[in-house]
């Protein structure tokens, strides 16, 4: 498995490797893992918490040899050659459970999942779909034939669309409406992006059915998080999206059903991104201490989703603080050395977030003594003389003489 980062996609960065025992031909991601069909070896699960460092892969055998996969819930779904559909429970990543197989006439080389049913490119069988409403016992598959020798599959709305090899794009009808008996949506929620640190976001459809019965909401990759729930025809029904996702996006997916077996789906692309600068809740105002001082600190506090690091510059001398990682509305504290002789010091931080937004704030520590010779008070009196061009300037300084 190879991954890239793609966060400038006009600069793709070095891919970085995680060797399977395998050929790796298809990959899934869901959550913190993805999913490899790896020729002979089976499945392959690769821990990508952290994309950088992925973990060794834990492998599931197959009896045939895997092509492609699909995440559905707690199911992969694996194109497996000439052993046809293998579904792996994959409740738990790190230990996948023995597949159940489902044969086919033709060579499993593609597979997408929709609602209850995998689709299945089925090489010179074309299309085969199968029941998978039950995942551990699914139905038997129902054929169409293609011209070509079908390698690739995609599910959308009503159709299946096929890598018919030789033969190009096959496209397929695999939802039937008849007489108005299918779903019809009316309303739909278009893709939207938020600010990280969102609320209250929701997305609703409304839907038109004479026989209606039930509705699902999935989150791709994670599996269905609503219903099944009765809908009624013309009323919105409403999915309140859950605070806290990371920055990135996400696809919600809901399928309308109704009681001759019928539905329709629609999906909706969700987006959380991260373009506010840190925010400087609580800073120090510039102050003066005396020669001699002891026991002084400068603190702020800054709030933003994603914190990255700070650093605290003292004018003059560089960086004194930093990189540091800071936690959003938690005060951070410097503490100003001792020592310090008479004058002005401008301290400067530096707050950053994980996409490079960043906050400055500078303060002003000066250090002064009251006993200091030539403390002098600078009087400046302007004198204009009306309606002529001289201008004439008394400077008037006193000296503060040291006490005795």
């Amino acid at each position: 498995m190879a991954i890239i980062d793609i966060s400038d996609p006009t600069d793709p960065g070095t891919p970085v490797y995680e060797p399977t025992t395998g050929s790796a031909y298809g990959v899934y991601v869901s959550g913190d893992y993805a999913y490899v069909a790896d020729g002979n070896s089976g499945l392959a699960v690769i821990d990508i918490t952290d994309p950088t460092d992925p973990g060794t892969p834990i492998y599931e055998p197959t009896t045939g040899s895997a092509y492609n996969i699909y995440v559905s819930g707690d199911y992969a779904y694996v194109a497996d050659n000439n052993s046809g559909l293998a579904v792996i429970d994959i409740f738990d990543p790190t230990d996948p459970e023995t597949p159940v197989y489902e044969p086919t006439t033709g060579a499993t080389w593609g597979v997408y999942v929709s609602g209850d049913y995998a689709y299945i490119a089925n090489n010179n069988s074309g299309l085969a779909v199968i029941d998978i409403s039950d995942p551990i016992n699914p139905g038997t598959p129902i054929y169409e034939n293609t011209t070509g020798f079908a390698h690739g599959i995609y599910v959308s709305g009503d159709y299946a669309y096929l890598a018919d090899g030789t033969s190009g794009l096959a496209i397929i009808q695999v939802r039937k409406r008849v007489n108005l008996g299918v779903p019809i949506i009316t309303n739909v929620p278009s893709d939207f992006t938020v600010e990280a640190g969102y609320t209250w976001q929701s997305l609703s459809w409304t839907a038109t059915d004479s026989n209606p019965d039930n509705y699902t909401i999935e989150l791709q990759g994670t599996g269905i998080v609503a219903g099944p729930t009765v809908w009624t025809s013309g009323k919105e029904i409403k999915y309140d999206i859950p605070t806290g996702f990371n920055v990135g996006s996400y696809i919600y997916t809901v399928n309308f059903k109704d009681l001759n077996g019928y539905f329709i789906t629609d999906s909706v692309n969700f987006t959380v991104e991260d373009t506010t600068d840190p925010y400087i809740t609580v800073r120090p105002n510039s102050f003066t201490v005396q020669v001699g001082y002891t026991g002084q600190t400068l603190s702020w506090t800054v709030t933003d989703e994603n914190p990255d690091n700070y650093t605290i510059e003292l004018q003059g001398s560089g960086n004194v603080a930093g990189p540091i990682t800071w936690t959003s509305g938690v005060p951070i504290t410097y503490n100003i050395p001792d020592g310090f002789s008479v004058g002005y010091y401008r301290y400067k931080v530096n707050f950053t977030d994980d996409y490079g937004y960043s906050s400055i704030d500078s303060v002003t520590f000066s250090v002064g003594d009251d006993e200091t010779p030539g403390g002098a008070i600078l009087f400046g009196l302007i004198i204009t003389a009306l309606g002529g061009a001289v201008i004439g300037v008394i400077v008037v300084v006193l000296i503060r003489r040291k006490r005795k």
